[in-house]
């Protein structure tokens, strides 16, 4: 077998496999094509989400731009670009910059070409990306996005508790407890990633505590609900259950009945019957012998 006939079989495995590559990993771009409002002028940060169909190994792409006359973009998260091993999307960031521009409308794409190791090693040219556009709207008045914040000590008055509630209050020792807040956001921020804390008591003594993070994005002037499941103390009785989010705490009382100890008592009540009868009847047996 000749030289010629050895490469050309290798080139049609790797590109046989190149083809498997990019049909078991199908790449996208979230909301690929963007109307963006921006002032003259201006450098403005903008980003693209790059996902994938599955999250094995690193993804490498080259960005490159395709579309732009005016110089509009620039590459400020560089020209590779990776979707980590174990993650099923990344952010691609960059730059929007309108020095010098007029108003009016500049379309502008981005292209983000997978890299294939395999293929470049042995020569084979195979390219294979997707396109992201933005039709840029140079105007005299942008309306202003709330900033967003992620929900610290730093920031304890921006959201309010105005209702805590459970889905029942009398609740069986071997179930969960089921239950909501539904908070304000009294701020002129998004509020995101909110940590709460939950606390059990019987009586005044602490019996259980939690912290959580509900993943909300909360818009100023809105209300979400927080949904929570916790387990249940293993012991019937009166309970109260506490929540501290963001300085603001709210408290509602509950009770665990022990169905634990009902079958158990139960089984005694129904043992000590059947006992008596069985002593009832040899009695009566005994009399009549």
């Amino acid at each position: 077998m000749n030289i010629k006939v050895i490469t050309t079989c290798i080139m049609f495995i790797c590109l046989s496999y190149v083809s498997n590559f990019v049909s078991a990993a199908s790449i996208g771009v979230v909301n690929a094509q963007k109307i963006i409002n921006v002032l003259p002028n201006t450098t403005t940060e903008e980003e693209f989400v790059v996902s994938r169909s599955n999250k094995d190994g690193d993804m490498w792409f080259s960005v490159l731009v395709i579309e732009d006359i005016d110089n509009i973009i620039k590459l400020t998260g560089g020209s590779k670009f990776k979707i980590p091993d174990g993650q099923n999307s990344e952010v691609y960031k960059f730059t929007l910059d309108t020095y010098g521009l007029e108003y009016g409308t500049y379309d502008t794409q981005l292209r983000f070409e997978l890299v294939d190791n395999i293929s470049a090693s042995v020569g084979v040219a195979i390219k294979y990306g997707i396109d992201a556009g933005i039709k840029l709207n140079i105007v005299d008045h942008v309306e202003k996005k709330p900033d967003v914040i992620n929900l610290t000590e730093e920031h304890l008055d921006v959201v309010l508790i105005k209702d805590f509630s459970l889905k029942s209050y009398n609740i069986s020792s071997d179930k969960e407890i089921i239950g909501s807040a539904l908070i304000k956001n009294n701020s002129e921020y998004v509020v995101r990633d909110i940590p709460y804390n939950l606390k059990i008591y019987k009586s005044e003594t602490e019996i259980y505590s939690i912290d959580q993070v509900a993943a909300l994005n909360i818009y100023p002037g809105e209300s979400e609900k927080i949904n929570f499941r916790i387990l249940s103390p293993d012991s019937g009785g009166q309970y109260s259950l506490k929540i501290v989010l963001a300085g603001n705490n709210d408290q509602i009382k509950f009770k665990i009945t022990d169905y634990k100890f009902i079958f158990y008592s139960s089984g005694l009540i129904v043992s000590i019957l059947i006992a008596f009868r069985f002593i009832f009847l040899a009695r009566i047996k005994f009399k009549h012998s």
